[in-house]
């Protein structure tokens, strides 16, 4: 499998995979929210499970999508 990376919760995108409790998933579709106390969120919706709700700045554990689909 390819190299994991360190992105920002806000540059990941439909077609990446994403380490959210030591679980891989990808993701397949992602929107942005706000907090009540204003800051960005970004909500991910994958392709199976729950969505799930981050800050846009934080740093996560990815696997573009260009890296993991030269792999299959």
């Amino acid at each position: 499998m390819a190299d994991e990376r360190h992105w920002r919760a806000v540059l990941v995108g439909p077609g990446d995979r994403v380490s959210l409790g030591g679980v891989w998933r990808t993701v397949k579709a992602t929107q942005t929210d706000r907090y009540a106390t204003g800051g960005l969120a970004v909500i991910f919706v994958f392709e199976e499970g729950r969505p799930a709700r981050r800050p846009a700045t934080e740093l996560l554990p990815v696997i573009p999508l260009a890296d993991w689909s030269l792999d299959e």
